[in-house]
């Protein structure tokens, strides 16, 4: 076993496990990890992670809602955020129009252009 683990640089206890696993199941896959498993397969979240692009803007709570609707049970908001999340799509946040009067669109423009300070 040292001679195996020194040829495969790991260390000697992995080794063992695995050999006294090999013993007992004559199997060497990894053994089922406890705990709770996920509520959506890949599929389910390669769904979710299309709506999500395709809607743009939608919060996490609505896509969760469009989500029940669809598909027929319930997730969560923080499951929705976690798929997401490791589909690197952050922050959704709804969107919404921020109203500007005519005088500080101006204003902006101006600025941004360069052609003079922020007073009317």
């Amino acid at each position: 076993m040292a001679q195996i683990a020194e040829h495969f640089q790991i260390c000697r206890q992995t080794v063992y496990i695995v050999c006294k696993h090999h013993m007992e199941t004559e199997n060497v896959d990894k053994r089922r990890i406890p705990g709770r498993g996920k509520k959506t397969t890949r599929l389910k979240d390669l769904f979710l992670l299309l709506q999500a692009r395709m809607t743009g803007i939608e919060s996490a709570r609505t896509l969760a809602a469009h989500w029940c609707y669809s598909i027929g049970w319930m997730i969560s908001k923080r499951t929705t955020q976690g798929r997401l999340y490791s589909n690197n799509i952050h922050a959704r946040i709804s969107g919404r129009m921020i109203l500007i009067s005519r005088v500080n669109r101006q204003r902006r423009t101006r600025w941004a252009s360069g052609d003079g300070d922020l007073t009317v």
